[in-house]
């Protein structure tokens, strides 16, 4: 590994002041973290960089989830205003 991990983690934490590549700064930030980890044998570090990586994980299924729960009624046609849909007073 010859402390890859201060790389991954130096390029990670550059890209992360980027706006649209902030999704691969937490990635490679994560991953460095649990370099770090074995490397230094300190399981803080791997428990830390396996947090990042679970909670960016569990963010994006979040947004899938969201994202398909709403297609369907989008595409159920029961929102669009017609005239016989509305009434008057």
């Amino acid at each position: 590994m010859a402390r890859t991990y201060k790389w991954l983690g130096g390029i990670g934490y550059i890209l992360s002041f980027i706006p649209y590549a902030g999704f691969i700064s937490s990635i490679l930030i994560a991953i460095a973290w649990i370099l770090m980890g074995r490397d230094t044998r300190e399981r803080v570090f791997t428990i830390l960089g396996v947090l990042m990586l679970t909670t960016y994980v569990l963010a994006i299924a979040l947004i899938i989830w969201l994202i398909l729960s709403l297609l369907p009624a989008a595409f159920a046609g029961t929102m669009a205003i017609t005239p016989e849909t509305m009434t008057m007073p």
